[in-house]
Order: C-alpha cells, then structure tokens, then sequence
C-alpha cells in the first residue's frame, strides 16, 4: 500500500478547521476530511470528544454506501494517521481509545492506513485458515458489511467473556482446562443406590511415590466431596507411603485414563464417571496425583490483544453516541400503510438453453406460512446467452406496516413451456413449469432497515429429486444464504417508501406502546379489557391441544381458541408457547405486537420444551431471544447433549449476530469439552457452502479467543490429514492392486511406524473424545477392516500409565451424521430411562464426523458380532437357527453361577433397551453384523444407515418384516434355558413395555430433536413426512391404555415372525461366507 499522502488530493482547507477549534465548547461537533485505503475521500462530522475508535465506526458505517467498499478488508487492519500540530510529521494513531481533542489532527485531516507490524496476526490467519478449513480472505470478498460487523463484535464478545473469566486461581485453572463431568442432582438414582456396598462407595486409589506404586481400597459415604476424600486418604495411608504431613491442597484425584480431576464441592457421587462405574459393577480407579505435575497451559494473551481490548471497551459504550443521528432519521415501517411492491431486474449468468421462455415466480413468506393469499409471476423472456430482462414492478396484497420482522422473499426462476418436457415439469395454469434456480432473501436487513437499494441475489440450483411443496415451485424451508459462487443471479429492488429517511423495522417499547392500544381482537372484543373468561369446556380442549405433539397441525378452531385463552397460556401453560405462536397471525402487527407484550411476560419453559423454539418454524429474534435466556442456567452435561441440535439450529438464524451464537461460544470459552463438541460439529460441515460462511465466521471468533485450545485442534485436524492419506492409499491397495487382507494389514503398519505418524500422534488429544490423550501408536494392533471403503482400525498407547490402551475406527468415504444422530437418540432415550429410575445398560458409543464423508467411531471393548460369535460356535448353514450359541459363547467369558447370571441379567436389560430404541427409531438392515454382545452380556447395535422405518427391499418386498429383533437364541439367554412363560421373561417384557411408555411420554421431545435436523442434509430424514414414522411408532394419538395394548401387539409379533429375523441372518450370513471364500 502506497505509504505517502497523494499530493493530488485537493483537499479544502478553507473551512472552520484552525487550530484553535480544539479549545472550543465540549458540545461542539467537527466534520473531518478522511482518506480511505481504497482512494476515497468523504466528509464525518462528529462530536470532538469522540475517540478514535468510534470514528472509525462511524467512518466504516459511511463507507458501505460509497464505491469500492468492496476493495476494504476488516476495519481492524487500519489506523489512523494525521500530521502532528506540533512536529508537522506524520502520526500512526494506534491508540484508539484517544479523543480527538487529544489528537488534534493538522486541517482535520485523517488518513486510514494499514497497520503496521502484524505479522504476528498474519501468521495467526495462515494458522486459522488450515484450522477452519476455509480462507479468512473469503470473509473479506463478501464485501457484505453484516459480516464486517459479525467479526467485529463477536472478537469483542469473547474478548469480554475470556475477561470475565480471568484472572483465575490454580484450581479454576485446572477445571477449565480439564472439565470433569457433573451430573445436575446430587442425589444419587435409586437403582444405583442398590449397588453401593453396606451404603458406601468402594474406591480404588493408586499412589505412586518415588519408584513405589501402592494401590489402596477406600469405603466411603457418597456424599464426601473430593477434598474430604484427599484428607481421608493422607491421613490413613499417607505415613505408609512417605506422605506424612502434605496438606491435601497440595494434591488432586484423577480418574484413571482420563484427563479429568475430581474438583469442586459436589459430593463424589455426582460426578459422572463414578456413577458409570456404579452402573457397570466396576470399583472406580483413581489416582492420588501431586499438583505440580498437572501440566497448565500458559495464558497467551497478548499485549495487542489487551491493547485493542481496552480500546474496543471503552468505545462500544460510547458507540451510540455516532449513531443517534442515524436513528433519528429513521421511519417506523409500522406507520407506512402502502402495498410492498418490488421489482424484478434481470437475470444474470444463468448456464442454460438459448431461447428458453423463462420466468420469476415469487412469494412473501413468515418461517414456511404464506403472508399473502397467492403467489406471484413475471412475464415471460427469453433467455439469450444466460440473460434476460423484465424491468417489471409486483405489487404485493399485503401493506408495508403489516411485514414481520422476519418476513423473507422467496424467488424461483423458471421454464415455462407448453409441453411437458420432462418429469421435472409441473402443470401450471394451461402451461408447465420446470424450476431452475431458487434464492430467498430477508426482507429487512441485520439492522432491521427495510432493504432498499438494488440487489443481486447469487442464486442454488433447484434440487433434481423434485419439489416437496406441492403446487408451489417455491422454497421457504430453503436457507436464507446466497449462493458464495455468485452466478447465477437475480437482481431485484424493493419499494422507497421515504424519499430522505431510513425505513426501519420498530423497537421493542414502539411496539409495546402500541401493543397497550385498544384494539378488536378477532372475536370483536377488545383486547385490553383484560383476561377473557372462558368455560370448563374451552379449557379442557385448550389442555388436550397443548398435549398434542409438534407436528399436530392446529385446526382454525383451535388457533382461534388458544389465542383467545393466550393469557391463561401464559400463566398457566408456559410449555404451550411453541403452540400459541403457531396461532398468531404475524401478518398483522397488531397481533404480533400482542405476542411480544406478551413475551415479556412469559415465565421460563422447561429445556426440552424451549429447543422447539428454536427450530424453522419459529424465526422472530424475540421468541428465539426469550428460548436463548431460557437455556441459561443448563447445566453443562445437559447442553451437551442437545449440543448437535443447536448447532443445527443456527442454519435457521436469518442473521450471524443472534443470541443463539453468543450464548454457544460463551458456554464454550467456559468449558473446553463444549468448545471441543461445538469446534468439530461446525467443522465437519465447513465444506457446504449453505453454511460454509456462517459456520467459519463462528469458528474464527472462538477459535481467535482460545489460543491454547486451537493449537491443540490444529494438532487434530493436521492428524486427521494424515490418517485421511493413510486410508486413500490403504484403499488403493485394496481395490487397484487387489492385495490381501494380511498384505494390507502390513502395508498400514508399515505407513504407521514411520516417524512422521508417531510425532503427529504422540501426545495428541483424542478427537472423538477429549478426555484422552493419545501416547504411542500401538502399530501391531492397526489393521484395515473389511468393508467396502476399508476403514482403519487404530490403537494408541494411553498417556496415562493406569490407563488402558485407547481404539478408533476411522471411516472415510462413509457419511456419519445419520450415526451420530441415532446415536445421540439412544443417549437421550438411556437419558430419559435413568431419569425414571431405569439402567438399561445401553451402550451409545461415541461416533463423529470430521469433515465431508469422513470421521471416527469408538471401539466398544471385549465385544464381538452375533456372526462372529456364531462363527466361533460352529459355522453351518442353520447356526441362525441355534439358540445356545450366544450363551455358550458367554459361559466360556464368565465360567462361574455367579459372572454367568450377572451377563444375562445385562442381556436382559440392554436386549430390552435396544428393542424399544430400533423400533421408536426404525433402525432398520438389522443383522448379525450389526448386533453386537460384550463378554459381561451387554447387546448393542452399530451401523445405523436406514432410519425411520426406511427398510430394504428386494424385489418390492420388505425383508424385514418385525418390529424389532427377538430371536430364538436371545430369548434362551433371557429366559436362562426355560420357556417364555418364565419369570425372567415376563421382567424382560416389563422392561421393554416400562421404556417404551417413558419414551411414548417424552414423545414430543423426541419428535421436536429430529424436527430440529431437518437441515442437516440427511438422505432419510428431508421432510416433516419422515416424522411421520415416530408418530406411528409412539402412537401419541392413543391413551395409555391404547398405547400399551398396542405395544403389546407388538411384541408378540416380534415373538412370533422371529424365525423370520433367523433366516434373514442365514441369508446373510451364508452371503458373507461365500464372498470371503471367494
């Protein structure tokens, strides 16, 4: 950049800029002449005591309106710089908190230039580009000031959090470093309570002191915090072992194998790795550890950071004084009573058939309701060179004070034809119409400002498979994201409704104000008479509709009545507020401003019941606002696991700045496991460009705030390369050169013995679960598994030397979000079951993807597939059929009465979980490959590709026809050898009948989470109608009664066709074995 002034710049000094305009009145304002880096100059008047930063503000306000905004990068690469009254030389002006009385620039004259000595910053970029997964310059060529802004502000936020979070002491240190898991009751579940020992935890703490290890038993009371615990054990054991008067401050407990430190004053049996152990017979392992071998991070705040810190802070509380002239001069959108008109330009770059007769179909939308009555069209063009024009202006049926704020335009182009071309082409009017490309814009922008000057909207390709909006070519469930390629594109302009001022959507107290006018409500009456009085009759009705499941469609008569009675909702119904808003008619402000009155008004809802304020049926910034502050006081082991629904829940903020996105990246600068799950859901979806600017702007800012922890992720994601390059040449191994399965198997622990894998690994904390740390790779134990796309089976050494050896599976080329989100069900439904007093002793492994088609899954230890095991027993053609192979299979890995009877009771259970889980789900292709037993007798299921009762067919037959796996040799297990009118099966169906009427219950939550991943992109779960299945299956439409009678029927048709399941397995099995013989 050109470091001198432009001697050419004419710059006029011949107004009121003299020296002693410094001494002036504090009130008075002054207009400075600026110099942008892109050659522009403009005039800003401002008050002299502004201080440097908000001029800048206020500068880079001004300067998205002029030309070649574009050609600026983020405001934070520039200074100011002016001639000095006293020296006559140039000044860097760093110090942005300085006032301009301070400054006292030459004439008032300020030139922006680049800041100088960052290479520190541009060595940070280089380092978050590779983290990220996309290039910060991206940001800058979006040329749009709302992500300008987004960075700006969201680089204070953290900045703000990470102050309040710090300084700390050592012990905060540790547990923000080291979070430990912390159930939310202190009270510890009846179940587990069964299994405590005369009521006492059984401890075993390992000691290591000098060369000498000692490993000691405690019996404690459950309710003794850690600290209590570490002065129990120095004082009982600390003169054997040489510890003899070390104050417990001096020591921590940590959990063996873990990265995690029992800290805080919860009572042991809080925190989650004690009660696992409870729940699995296990004593819990851990280790009395000195304090200063805890490794800490060092804090890596730089001075710049601070400096900057300090500057931002101080100017964002002055930062409305600039701005009040701006709101001044604005117009409530709210007195303007004309129709919303726009006009269509053109279309740009659109790589399609000369001469095609092509179109603009268009619509005003709230979430997926239709604001107007119809849908509206463009003349016919014809397409020359992939443009065309119509200059034609649509007046909508709706006027401008009635819009919501979250109003959006849809738009489609396209192909109008007399003929039905193809199976593409819809009957419209006489002709057909073929859509070809479809963009959706807000109406109002991130400001709330009416949009106003032209726009050119970067348009998506129609999907192929067809339109899910039957006669309307229309997207409104599409995202509000413009296509980041730029082409093609629609140029549009909405109507100027002021000829001077800004129209601008109102504020909370303009629409409280007018909310607290009388108005008709829809009956007539009016709505500020007070609360309406309604029969015994209306409020029994009322209760069954908000009883009713997310997907219920509301009749009229139902809306009608549930905004009639909204006050009763409100303060007696809270969890109706999905419902009621439903009921509104957001193309009336009047109602709207009722709602928002009251909002402020209505008591907190319950966790579960908030999420479904968050989805795409809910956009308005207030209600997501009010679900935001109801999510505050979640405990953390709670949030995560809805985490991946909220993070879906962001595709559906309309705007980046939101409450959703502060209240994630401040929950996770506080507690690095949530950082860590937030880091990897963002960035294994980084390469879709609907998200892709979203979800890296989010990134940047956590990751810029958390230097420690992105080194540690850039560590992952440079591991993550490596195992990706690992598993393309294992499987060019595989399928070009056609190498065995022990040739292969030496071919991958040859790449992984080699130097450059061990140093990347070493060290390197465990992706799919941070709790680990990753020592050595145990190359002996890596192997290339069987499957079509030869995933790696990986085994590291633990850091930990109590700790056992850690195992992945690496997938690449397979998708695993359909995985991850089975698998967080199961995790919610084993949630929801312990929460009743119910362990079914499920097994919901961790799995996670990392990027496009790749990711990781744990390795559930001591555990073997139906088939294997069938296999070890004596393959033969009916060893489907064989009912003792599983359990003979369990006696030779528990050889006593009492192990043998612990492993089916564990069968039993988790058998019961299992069943009730694939049938709520509808997990279907189950076979014995994808049914696995742990040698203590737990059954779990892997491989989750069909969902939702997508079943296989062959030959247009559904091959499997039970609602769940029952087999033969399962019920031998269960039953212990006798016949199912035994003891031990009629618990069994008990079980299965208790967790099936606990989930039916919780129906709504589990409807609502898959609602909330309708975005994901998942092949078997695009559309409301995929839901349909957890309906059917929870029969939420039933009494309790009905709901069991038809639960009941369905296991014993379970029962019944399970010969049926045994010969699918023989099938299978027998194709299995004849494809490795072959």
């Amino acid at each position: 950049m050109e470091s001198e002034l432009n001697p050419y710049v004419m710059v006029d000094t011949t107004s009121s800029y003299m020296p002693d305009v410094w001494t002036l009145d504090q009130d008075t304002d002054v207009t400075l002449d600026v110099l942008l880096p892109n050659g522009c100059f403009m005039n800003v008047t401002v008050p002299r005591d502004a201080t440097l930063h908000e001029i800048k503000e206020e500068v880079w306000e001004l300067a998205q309106s002029v030309p070649l905004f574009g050609l600026l990068r983020d405001s934070d690469s520039y200074v100011f710089q002016c001639i000095n009254l006293s020296t006559a030389e140039r000044d860097d002006l760093t110090e942005e908190d300085r006032r301009l009385c301070e400054v006292r620039p030459f004439q008032g004259v300020l030139r922006l230039v680049e800041r100088k000595g960052d290479e520190e910053e541009k060595a940070l970029h280089s380092r978050l580009n590779f983290v990220i997964g996309i290039g910060l310059r991206e940001f800058d060529e979006q040329k749009d000031p709302e992500v300008h802004d987004f960075r700006k502000q969201m680089r204070l936020f953290c900045e703000n959090v990470c102050s309040i979070l710090g300084p700390s002491t050592w012990e905060q240190q540790v547990q923000r470093q080291y979070p430990v898991s912390i159930e939310s009751s202190p009270d510890l579940p009846h179940y587990l309570q069964a299994k405590l020992y005369e009521g006492n935890l059984v401890l075993a703490i390992s000691v290591e002191h000098q060369s000498s290890e000692s490993t000691f038993k405690f019996y404690v009371p459950p309710s003794i915090n850690p600290k209590e615990l570490l002065d129990l054990v120095l004082k009982k054991k600390g003169p054997s072992i040489g510890l003899q008067g070390d104050q417990s401050q001096n020591f921590l407990l940590k959990i063996c194998g873990l990265e995690e430190y029992l800290i805080g004053p919860y009572p042991i049996s809080q925190y989650k790795f004690i009660r696992e152990c409870l729940s699995c017979d296990k004593i819990p392992e851990l280790i009395l550890v000195s304090s200063d071998k805890i490794q800490l991070e060092r804090s890596r705040q730089e001075s710049k950071s601070e400096e900057r810190q300090r500057t931002k802070s101080t100017a964002s509380e002055a930062s409305s004084t600039l701005k009040r002239k701006s709101k001044q001069c604005s117009v409530s959108t709210w007195t303007i009573e004309e129709p919303f008109t726009i006009t269509v330009h053109s279309l740009h770059k659109l790589n399609y058939d000369n001469k095609t007769k092509v179109a603009v179909q268009c619509g005003l939308y709230y979430a997926e309701e239709r604001l107007c009555g119809k849908v509206y069209h463009t003349a016919e063009q014809v397409l020359e060179d992939g443009q065309c024009a119509w200059e034609e202006t649509i007046r909508f049926e709706m006027d401008v004070c009635n819009l919501p704020r979250m109003a959006k335009l849809c738009i489609v182009v396209y192909e109008s034809s007399t003929t039905q071309k193809n199976s593409r082409f819809r009957k419209y009017q006489d002709k057909y119409a073929c859509p070809i490309i479809w963009v959706n814009t807000t109406v109002f922008d991130y400001k709330g400002a009416l949009k106003s000057v032209p726009l050119t909207l970067s348009a998506w390709p129609y999907p192929q498979e067809g339109d899910e909006y039957s006669g309307c070519m229309l997207r409104p469930l599409g995202w509000l994201t413009q296509n980041p390629t730029r082409e093609p594109a629609v140029t549009i302009s909405f109507g100027k409704y002021h000829q001077t001022a800004q129209v601008c959507y109102p504020g909370i107290d303009e629409i409280l104000e007018y909310a607290n006018q009388e108005f008709p409500d829809r009956n007539g009456s009016f709505s500020s008479t007070g609360e309406p009085q309604a029969s015994k009759t209306h409020l029994q009705q009322l209760q069954q509709i908000c009883e009713k499941d997310t997907l219920y469609q509301l009749h009229e008569q139902e809306k009608e009545l549930m905004w009639f009675l909204r006050k009763h909702c409100c303060e007696q119904l809270p969890n109706s507020l999905p419902k009621l808003l439903r009921c509104v008619k957001w193309n009336d402000r009047t109602e709207v401003a009722q709602m928002m009155k009251l909002l402020q008004l209505w008591p907190a809802m319950t966790p579960y019941k908030t999420l479904e304020l968050l989805d795409y049926a809910h956009p308005d910034p207030g209600v997501r606002s009010f679900a935001v502050r109801c999510l505050q006081d979640i405990g953390d082991e709670e949030l995560f696991l809805y985490l991946l629904q909220l993070v879906q829940a962001l595709k559906h903020e309309a705007y980046l700045q939101n409450s959703l996105v502060k209240f994630l990246l401040e929950r996770a600068l506080q507690n690095r496991h949530i950082g860590h799950g937030l880091f990897w859901l963002m960035r294994s979806e980084i390469q879709f460009l609907e998200v892709s600017i979203k979800f890296g702007l989010i990134l940047e800012a956590y990751c810029r705030s958390v230097p420690n922890h992105l080194e540690a992720l850039e560590k992952q994601v440079e591991a993550l390369s490596q195992l990706k390059s690992a598993s393309i040449q294992a499987l060019n191994k595989a399928n070009v050169k056609k190498e065995g399965k022990e040739k292969l198997k030496l071919y991958l622990q040859e790449i992984f013995g080699k130097k450059l894998y061990q140093s990347k690994f070493y060290g390197l904390q465990n992706p799919l679960d941070p709790r680990f740390k990753f020592g050595k790779i145990r190359v002996e134990k890596c192997k290339i598994l069987d499957s079509k796309m030869k995933p790696l089976w990986l085994a590291f050494e633990n850091t930990d030397t109590y700790g056992k050896d850690v195992f992945l599976i690496f997938k690449n080329g397979d998708d695993l979000r359909q995985d991850m989100l089975t698998l967080q069900m199961i995790r919610i439904m084993d949630r929801l079951w312990k929460d009743e007093g119910l362990d079914l002793r499920m097994i919901p492994y961790r799995c996670m993807a990392t990027g496009h088609r790749v990711g990781l899954i744990e390795v559930v230890p001591d555990a073997d597939t139906i088939a294997n095991i069938q296999k070890e027993k004596g393959f033969t053609a009916t060893s489907a059929f064989k009912k003792g192979s599983i359990l003979s299979w369990l006696k030779d890995h528990n050889p006593d009465d009492i192990s043998l009877s612990r492993a089916a009771e564990e069968f039993t259970l988790s058998c019961a979980g299992y069943c009730v889980a694939t049938y709520v789900l509808g997990i279907a292709d189950r076979h014995s490959d994808n049914i696995m037993v742990k040698t203590n007798g737990q059954l779990f299921h892997v491989d989750f590709g069909h969902i939702l009762g997508k079943f296989k067919e062959k030959f247009g037959f559904k091959r499997e026809r039970v609602p769940f796996v029952l087999t033969h040799d399962f019920i031998y297990i269960i039953t212990k050898g006798q016949t199912q009118r035994s003891q031990e099966f009629s618990r069994f169906q008990q079980y299965c009948e208790q967790a099936f009427m606990i989930l039916r219950r919780r129906g709504p939550l589990v409807i609502s989470l898959f609602a909330m991943m309708l975005s994901t992109g998942i092949p078997e779960l695009s559309s409301e109608k995929d839901l349909d299945y957890l309906r059917e299956t929870l029969v939420l439409d039933m009494s309790e009664q009905g709901a069991l009678k038809h639960f009941r029927a369905k296991f014993v048709e379970a029962i019944r066709n399970s010969w049926k399941t045994s010969l699918n397995w023989m099938a299978h099995n027998l194709a299995k074995d004849n494809k490795m013989s072959d």
